[in-house]
Formats: structure tokens, sequence, C-alpha cells
């Protein structure tokens, strides 16, 4: 199995390939977020999104002694998220006033606007594996999951202000790691 900037690929040549644990680990932290975003759009429920998602990664995980049928897991995992939300919508289309017609995946605008955002949550989520453990921990309570400052304390076992220099100094280490795009400013300053 190789990994080239985030395309996962499969060598079909290689018959022995199988998917082990440590590298189902890290295809999970590595597209995960991505993943989970792109659900959320779709969807609109962050519940919903999330059991997407791990559907998807739970259908990877029982194909795994079939890995080499699946040429590029990225890609794969991406189509089965997309599936999996839009029979979720069609399922629940008479119970919601949404109207799942028109959303085409394939819209030019669409696919570009995917891009974009993907592309800024893998420079995120790289940068972010290059913080300090605590630091790290802190951002993706308090900016990913939302949680509030009193309860991450209390699950790191850390003081609020430790929770809020945390937070701070990776705010300003991610700045300095992502540069001063102002796209990359302004995705910083939305989630945080």
């Amino acid at each position: 199995m190789n990994s080239f900037k985030g395309r996962i690929i499969i060598n079909p040549e290689d018959k022995n390939t199988t998917l082990s644990q440590h590298s189902f680990r890290d295809i999970f932290y590595e597209l995960y977020p991505r993943l989970y975003s792109n659900s959320l759009k779709l969807v609109r429920d962050e519940f919903v999104a999330e059991e997407i998602v791990e559907d998807a990664m739970l259908a990877l995980w029982e194909r795994r002694d079939k890995i080499r049928e699946i040429q590029d897991i990225k890609s794969y995992l991406y189509i089965v998220v997309r599936n999996g939300a839009l029979a979720h919508l069609r399922k629940h289309r008479k119970e919601s006033s949404q109207d799942i017609t028109g959303i085409d995946i394939e819209d030019h605008d669409i696919y570009e606007t995917y891009i974009i955002e993907e592309e800024l949550h893998a420079r995120l989520f790289g940068a972010l594996k290059e913080l300090p453990e605590k630091c790290r921990e802190v951002f993706l309570l308090s900016c990913i999951y939302r949680m509030p400052y009193k309860e991450i304390g209390k699950e790191l076992n850390i003081s609020v202000n430790t929770v809020k220099s945390q937070r701070s100094r990776a705010i300003e280490i991610l700045r300095g790691k992502l540069g001063n795009s102002s796209v990359i400013l302004f995705f910083l300053n939305n989630i945080c």
C-alpha cells in the first residue's frame, strides 16, 4: 500500500495486500475529518454525518482482506460516504422539507468548493500533526469538537487557564505553519 499526497493507492500486483490495524488507524485519522465535513454538508445533521462516515470506515474494515480490489481507498471512502448521505436523504425526504433534487455532486462549482475545502482541511490536519501533543488535544477538543473550556480541563486534567493558553499557543503555531494566506486565516478564525 502506498500513500502519495493524501492518495492512498493499492498496488494491484501485490497479492498479499491486507489492511492492518495500524494502516487502518492511519487512514481513519487522515480521512475522517474531511469525510465528516463532506457528509455534514449533504445531510446537515452532525449525528447522521458521523454515522455515515463511521459506516464507511466499517465497510472498509470489513473488506480489509479484499483490499486489493479497492484501487484508491480515498476515492472509495468518498463514494461510500456520498452514497450513504444521498441514501439517507432519499429515505428521509418525506419527513423533511429538504429537497435533495438540487444536490448534484458532479456540479462543477460544488466540486471546486469541495476540492478547496479538502485542501484546507488537509493542510490544517497536516499542521495539527506537528503540534505538541497537549496543544493538539486542546485545539481539537476546543475548535473541532467545540467542547467548553471547563469540560476540556476536566477531561485532560488541566486548569481552564492552561486550556486557554494551550489553545492560543496552538492557533499561533498553526498560523505560523499555514502561512498568512487570507483563506487559511479566514478558515482558522471560523473554526475557532
